[in-house]
């Protein structure tokens, strides 16, 4: 078996993301949902759209704020299963390891509720049961009652291998879950940036250019964020890196580590290959290079998505895009509860929602 779709299953593939890109939000969506007042206009008003009323028709307008968040954070969970019965191979393989994307979010959550006995275990016991073959048991995951149970639970699962030191450490001597999940997030995104290598379609060559980009960007976004916040020697800057690379190797890597300023790390990050994608001028404020990052890997989907032909690609593309939509209305939907200046929204979402991607308010 070559792993490669024929010419029919390329198609099936290619028209149902088609579909499903016609049902993402527009412009016009989106004024409407920063105008919205009240979180419960938001749900009357995403259950009047293709993209949202099939999962929403059971949901309460009155609905509280971070339950509707964990139903929308689902939403490209559910319509990535719908897709798998399509594919074999190294495409199978590769969107199998974009669902553990969600497994390994469900797995932290869980670390979370151990290390803060505060979680609403039910409510993961119900996402857990929309992953499909997982490598550990969830019920025996969520029963735990210690790290060292905890990791016994993962026996069997790559995550085993990734977390007992983490979590050794972390039973001896306390502390945060930061390694933990440093360590679940490096696991999860090599898998799918080999996976991305592997995928024998004519289409590849974007995949991985896209899957790629973004390793390259969080290793980006983690050094920035490092230098910042955290008082680490270069070394170990480095060593919590994803262990993959696609065009910023490890001597480039190792200079922004010992950039001596915020000026010197963009100077070096702007004569990058990356340089002209993330913008010319130094990020202001903390979060605006991460949020300049996605707009990046948003605008690389939005355009391996329109190549030519319909094929896997436009899955690859659209599970993308439709991801970095969620992260926006999950921003809309906190602006709007706390009812902060709806001008600020703008400054935190991916995707530009006025022609020509100016962030100019309007009403």
């Amino acid at each position: 078996m070559t792993g490669f779709l024929s010419l029919g299953e390329r198609t099936a593939v290619g028209a149902k993301a088609h579909v499903f890109f016609g049902r993402l939000l527009t412009d016009e969506s989106y004024w409407r949902l920063l105008h919205c007042d009240t979180v419960r206009e938001i749900v009357e008003y995403l259950k009047s759209l293709p993209g949202f009323a099939p999962y929403l028709l059971s949901v309460s307008p009155e609905i509280h704020r971070a339950e509707l968040e964990d139903v929308l954070e689902m939403l490209p969970l559910r319509e990535t299963l719908t897709f798998l019965g399509y594919l074999t191979g190294g495409q199978r393989a590769y969107v199998r390891c974009w669902i553990d994307l969600y497994e390994a979010d469900l797995l932290k959550r869980t670390m979370r509720s151990l290390f803060s006995r505060k979680q609403d275990r039910e409510q993961l016991r119900q996402r857990f049961a929309l992953i499909p073959k997982p490598s550990f048991s969830s019920e025996t995951l969520l029963s735990s009652r210690s790290y060292e149970e905890f990791l016994e639970a993962l026996s069997g699962s790559g995550y085993y291998r990734v977390l007992r030191e983490p979590l050794a450490k972390l039973s001896d001597e306390g502390g945060s879950l930061f390694s933990a999940e440093t360590a679940v997030d490096l696991h999860v995104l090599s898998a799918l940036f080999r996976a991305a290598g592997k995928v024998d379609s004519c289409n590849g060559a974007g995949i991985l250019s896209l899957v790629g980009t973004m390793v390259d960007l969080l290793n980006v976004s983690w050094l920035h964020r490092s230098a910042r916040f955290f008082d680490m020697h270069f070394e170990e800057m480095l060593n919590r890196l994803l262990p993959v690379r696609y065009r910023l190797g490890l001597a480039f890597l190792r200079k922004l580590s010992r950039a001596e300023s915020p000026e010197a790390f963009w100077d070096l990050l702007r004569h990058s290959c990356y340089g002209g994608a993330l913008g010319e001028s130094l990020p202001k404020e903390d979060f605006e290079l991460e949020t300049r990052i996605k707009q990046h890997l948003w605008r690389q989907a939005r355009q391996l998505f329109r190549r030519s032909g319909i094929g896997f690609h436009s899955l690859v593309a659209y599970l993308f895009l439709r991801r970095y939509e969620i992260q926006d209305l999950k921003t809309i939907i906190e602006d709007v509860r706390y009812d902060f200046d709806r001008r600020e929204a703008l400054l935190f979402m991916v995707r530009p929602i006025v022609p020509g991607g100016e962030r100019a308010w309007r009403w």
